[in-house]
């Protein structure tokens, strides 16, 4: 509940986006119960009822953002937590953006990381993208399988070239 609380929040500067994801989470929500959670503050949600509406909202706000930070939210998603940080994104955007065959430049990762932590799909912190785990399951389910597999790709490319440094010490 956390979560959406925090993804309506940041919703609330566009209150016309705010009454469409409202709208389409009391649609999900069985008999009712957003509204009577929001005028009672009562809950008759299961826990399947939250992270089915955190799902849908998730989903909906990534499809709102523009095309490159909606591919840096599933990028971020499809790293493990303990890969968002700012060395590996940094060492993986842009070879992850040509593999891909994206024209041009790569996007500078810091806007497209502020777009999304505006929207509150991510927090940036001390150099660590922290995604919470359903959202990053909800944005990874948005990823098809080629944006997987590049994902994978790069980050074993990316550990492999770590290691032999280490091993070479350095050179």
């Amino acid at each position: 509940l956390p979560k959406l609380l925090e993804l309506a929040e940041a919703a609330a500067a566009d209150r016309s986006a705010l009454e469409d994801r409202l709208a389409a989470a009391e649609g999900a929500a069985p008999g009712g119960a957003l509204a009577g959670f929001l005028a009672e503050g009562v809950s008759r949600f299961t826990d399947d009822d939250f992270l089915g509406i955190l799902t849908r909202w998730t989903r909906g706000v990534l499809e709102t953002l523009p095309e490159s930070a909606r591919l840096m939210g599933q990028f971020l998603a499809c790293l493990g937590d303990d890969d968002r940080n700012l060395v590996v994104v940094l060492g993986n955007w842009a070879d992850l953006w040509r593999r891909l065959k994206r024209p041009g430049k790569q996007p500078e990762t810091v806007p497209l990381a502020d777009q999304l932590s505006a929207a509150a799909l991510v927090q940036v912190d001390d150099n660590r993208y922290r995604l919470h785990p359903a959202v990053a399951d909800a944005i990874r389910g948005t990823a098809d399988e080629r944006l997987r597999e590049a994902v994978d790709t790069e980050l074993a490319a990316f550990w492999q070239t770590v290691a032999h440094q280490v091993r070479s010490g350095g050179r």
